[in-house]
């Protein structure tokens, strides 16, 4: 047969629109149906009678139907390329028992196909009994995709879903070290180590041998029907798996994994962890990298290096030590070892050396490189700053007209952007649309012509100290947790008729936001009814205002005004007298007034953090503002809420010729008989620039 011999595809089974066919069935008609056709029998001896001589019956044109119909659905299923899955009843029917060898069945999933190896297979290929498909003789065929195993605790064994996959991710905390068991049959995978924890995950068969990954790692292994190896390991080469004891009673280092067999000559990285015995026997049919440390409290008085299982002669084996602080001791290498100049490193005190090391005669000789010594931690920022320099550059920015930014990830969270650079034209300003944090990096330089302003944007919630550090240099506070106190409430005199305005908020000192002001008083008969005090000042935002008082007289409906929130939230409610108007304060929202006073104004002071790497320009026009807001006007009038925070570093130089300034918001002016009761106004946040 040739390829061009391709007959013609089926696109409908044969009387497929007509209703004139019968479903055949399997077992014989005769004696129940005359005439009637059946799998058994076919058409019955009674169709091939004359039917007039010898009362016989012509074969029934609906079986005819019937037969080709079904025959050729399954041509036309064939035809479109699809295949079936493993089918229980099918594989156990009594007249054709069991899936043939060689037969191909598809996945459930419909990713892929199973394949099978013996005659009469009855099994599942995706059994959920451990080992059983493999054991059935069952193999994995073309299939795609990647299985994710979740491990933590307990050892887990692959399912045939899971191990019919070429790719297999593995997730989750380790607390211990694990094996991941894969079925006993020839194949391959690429394993990834997505785990978390200090501990290894052994690729292998039930009772056979396998590959550790360690945590992160990625490799591709293979599998022989007995044991799991990392691919470029050959059996047939001297390379016997090799099974890492314990230390020995003479504290011999040599678990490197705690346990488990391991295979060839991959690029595997192992840690002898930190050292405190003498000897450190490394085998090097672990790993080609293989990392140790001292510790300055547990120094043994020198170490000496051994070198394990090299590959047979002819054959090079190379492999890497990365020593953390070797120079608390003496090291010394008992192999025959050479240096270059046949001088030894002077090994790190408190460092990072690396060696590398081959030899080519199974052991009888070794040759060192010297890669690199006394490798250090570059120092890096780390807080805030350290936050913003992770970020992905916006590159060069000019705002030339009104720029509001969008916090996406929380209207009460931090909104972060880092530039190359960044200029704010004249007449223009940036702010955020919604409540929060501005804070902003620019790693070059800042032209400031415009203005940056953060006024009534204060965030909701509770206060956090804000630091960083440059170049590993010493933490810095940015902005303290609480900013300033809000003001005290205003309290009655008795029956005396007072108009008694509110207390301001405190002005925040270095790193903080001013408070809010307490509500203003007039108390005619209440001597127990006191305005709302101001709330504290955040490291988010300034503190809302207290609410304002109005009473005539004493009486069962009289209420309290509330205080300001402390947590940058609402300003206190108005109160006093039921059908007496009071007035609310600033806040988040402003405070409300129940009898027809005058609700607080909404917002805070918000914060900015400008981190200039480069130099800082804040032109004449310049500026950069972060206001309180006003309490609500009429009765005893509301209290102002506090002003932000305005914290700029600059690590070039610096030309400041216009203005920075984080007032409180004014105190609302009281009304009516009240309108000497005005609120407090808010306090001040502080303002600063400084060098980074």
């Amino acid at each position: 047969m040739r390829s061009t011999d391709e007959p013609t595809k089926m696109v409908l089974p044969f009387a497929a629109d007509t209703a004139l066919k019968n479903t055949i069935p399997v077992a014989s008609q005769i004696g129940i149906t005359p005439g009637a056709a059946s799998y058994t029998d076919g058409f019955p001896p009674l169709n091939f009678l004359d039917p007039i001589l010898a009362g016989g019956k012509p074969p029934d044109g609906k079986d005819m139907n019937g037969i080709l119909n079904a025959a050729t659905a399954l041509g036309v299923w064939f035809s479109f390329g699809a295949g079936f899955a493993y089918d229980q009843a099918q594989a156990s029917n009594a007249l054709i028992p069991g899936y043939p060898a060689g037969a191909r069945v598809m996945r459930t999933d419909k990713t892929g196909y199973w394949i099978n190896t013996i005659d009469n297979n009855l099994t599942d290929p995706e059994s959920i009994t451990p080992g059983a498909a493999a054991a059935a003789g069952w193999v994995p065929d073309t299939t795609n995709g990647v299985a994710s195993v979740a491990m933590s605790s307990t050892n887990v064994t692959l399912t045939p879903v899971q191990y019919g996959k070429p790719m297999i991710a593995l997730t989750g905390t380790l607390t211990a070290s694990l094996n991941l068991v894969f079925p006993n049959i020839a194949g391959s995978w690429i394993v990834t180590n997505n785990c978390t924890g200090a501990y290894t995950v052994t690729c292998k068969t039930a009772s056979g041998t396998g590959v550790a990954l360690n945590a992160g790692q990625t490799l591709t292994v293979f599998g022989d029907d007995t044991n799991i190896y990392p691919v470029g390991y050959s059996p047939s080469i001297a390379q016997a798996p090799y099974t890492v004891p314990e230390s020995d009673a003479n504290g011999t280092v040599s678990n490197y994994m705690k346990g488990g067999t391991l295979y060839g000559y991959g690029k595997n990285v192992f840690s002898l962890g930190t050292l405190t015995a003498s000897n450190a026997a490394i085998s090097l049919s672990n790993a080609t990298v293989f990392t140790a440390g001292l510790s300055s409290g547990l120094v043994p008085g020198k170490i000496n290096w051994t070198f394990l299982n090299p590959r047979p002669s002819g054959l090079m084996t190379e492999f890497e030590i990365h020593l953390t602080n070797g120079g608390l001791c003496s090291q010394n290498f008992l192999n025959s070892m050479m240096w270059p100049a046949g001088n030894a490193p002077s090994w790190s005190s408190s460092g990072l050396d690396i060696v590398k090391i081959s030899t080519s005669d199974s052991g009888n000789s070794y040759q060192a490189t010297i890669v690199a010594l006394n490798l250090q931690v570059s120092p890096v920022a780390t807080g805030e700053l350290g936050a913003l320099l992770a970020l992905t550059s916006q590159g060069a920015v000019e705002i030339s007209s009104n720029t509001t930014l969008y916090n996406a990830l929380s209207i009460d969270g931090f909104y972060r952007a880092k530039f190359s650079s960044l200029t704010i034209d004249g007449g223009a300003t940036l702010t955020l649309a919604n409540r929060g944090v501005m804070s902003i990096l620019v790693t070059g330089n800042c032209v400031i012509n415009g203005t940056i302003s953060m006024s009534a944007k204060g965030a909701i919630g509770t206060g956090q100290p804000v630091s960083y550090s440059s170049g590993g240099g010493p933490i810095k506070t940015i902005i303290a947790a609480i900013g300033g106190a809000g003001g005290a409430a205003q309290g009655a005199n008795g029956a005396v008729q007072t108009n008694a305005s509110g207390n301001p908020g405190a002005a925040g000192s270095v790193g903080q936001s001013g408070g809010g002001g307490s509500g203003g008083a007039f108390n005619q008969n209440a001597s127990y009814l006191f305005s709302g005090a101001g709330g504290n000042g955040t490291s988010f935002s300034g503190g809302p205002g207290g609410g304002g008082l109005l009473v005539y007289e004493d009486s069962s409906d009289d209420y309290p005004p509330t205080p300001g929130s402390n947590t940058g939230g609402s300003g206190g409610s108005g109160g006093g007298q039921f059908n007496a108007p009071s007035s609310g304060g600033a806040g988040n929202p402003g405070g409300t007034s129940p009898n027809g006073g005058s609700t607080g104004g909404t917002g805070t002071g918000g914060t900015i953090f400008l981190f200039v790497q480069g130099n800082l320009t804040v032109g004449p026009t310049g500026s950069l503002i972060a206001a309180g807001v006003s309490g609500g006007t009429n009765g005893g009038g509301g209290g102002g809420s506090g002003g932000g925070s305005i914290q700029v570093f600059y690590g070039g130089t610096l030309s400041y010729l216009g203005s920075m300034s984080a007032p409180g918001g004014a105190g609302g002016p009281g009304g009516g008989p009240g309108n000497g009761a005005v609120g407090g106004a808010g306090g001040a946040g502080n303002c600063r620039i400084t060098t980074i």
